[in-house]
């Protein structure tokens, strides 16, 4: 783990009120978004196709935050920047790549939270 797919829940238990059930069912639904992000973020990518890379940015960094990636979510930020300027293929590929490995670490961090409820 490292701090970009280091969770802070505070957010995620205000918000829930604490419940367990609601909790578990938020991270189930953040594990059904990150495959479709992963996939986005590939075929935006491949296709440089930067407003899809800012469409998928902008919605990760919302699911991010949700459940406590907030420093990832700054990552998300800069690549909506970038995406939106329309930035050289070498740097998208850099930059989407680091951010696929990342969802996946937040996977198993997920993962890990839902089964120590």
């Amino acid at each position: 783990m490292n701090i970009l797919t280091k969770p802070d829940l505070t957010y995620l238990k205000e918000m829930s009120g604490g419940d367990k059930v609601l909790m578990s069912e938020i991270f189930d639904i953040y594990l059904e978004q990150v495959p479709e992000f992963i996939n986005d973020l590939k075929s935006g990518l491949e296709k440089s196709d930067y407003n899809a890379l800012y469409m998928v940015s902008h919605k990760a960094k919302t699911s991010v935050t949700i459940v406590g990636f907030n420093a990832l979510a700054g990552e998300f930020k800069k690549l909506e920047i970038s995406s939106k300027n329309k930035f050289k293929d070498e740097k998208a590929n850099e930059a989407v790549n680091a951010l696929v490995a990342l969802l996946k670490e937040t996977q198993r961090e997920i993962k890990d939270l839902k089964n120590s409820l």
